[in-house]
């Protein structure tokens, strides 16, 4: 760390070969003095941990959850599409907080409840990230031998959902109002029970 009088900036420089040969170089200035040394610190702690993860084998955080999201191409779209989103949140509340896949800590994920919860998310939606988190865990410990952290985390109570049914007058009702070409489909919904979502998904293989 440096001070530079010309310009009045302190600027941190940093520079370490791995064992594996590659170089991690660069620097970034700084007005304040406090906040130099506070990025000081923190390279010199992400370097380390760069230089761990060269001898233990374990990926950095970044590429993990990269390799994971291709593991995700077996489930559905709208599934992976979901896991993503939850996924993103997540890495966006870590930040720079950690390196390696294996830096992940039970404690990091119950903070990350508890902010979601001051955020006035429901239980079923913290759930539903818990899920994918346990999910990234599971994916780290079967390919990368890092012990699950998610593992011992319960997931919340749930209300149950208050389900709202059509009864027989209104369905009546819609088949009346109904354009002709449309009450088939209608009634092929009705007999059998199908999500929003899984009626627009259908395709003739399905059959």
């Amino acid at each position: 760390m440096k001070y530079h009088k010309d310009v009045q900036r302190w600027r941190v420089f940093w520079h370490v070969t791995l064992s594996n040969g590659e170089v991690d170089k660069g620097s970034k200035a700084f007005k304040d003095k406090k906040d130099a040394q506070a990025f000081k610190e923190m390279v010199e702690k992400k370097e380390k941990r760069l230089k761990q993860a060269v001898i233990l084998q374990v990926p950095c955080f970044d590429e993990a959850v990269e390799e994971w999201k291709e593991y995700l191409n077996r489930y559905s779209p709208m599934t992976k599409g979901l896991y993503e989103y939850c996924m993103d949140g997540f890495v966006e509340y870590l930040g720079d907080s950690v390196s390696l896949i294996s830096d992940i800590s039970t404690n990091m994920i119950n903070n990350y409840i508890n902010h979601l919860i001051a955020k006035g998310h429901t239980n079923r939606s913290i759930n539903n990230t818990l899920s994918v988190i346990k999910n990234l865990c599971n994916y780290a410990q079967e390919n990368f031998g890092v012990p699950s952290q998610a593992k011992c985390i319960k997931k919340l109570d749930e209300d149950p959902p208050n389900a709202k049914f059509m009864e027989l007058e209104e369905y009546k009702l819609v088949l009346e109002k109904a354009d002709p070409v449309s009450v088939p489909w209608i009634k092929f919904l009705g007999n059998t029970g199908l999500r929003a979502s899984e009626f627009v998904d259908l395709r003739w293989k399905d059959y």
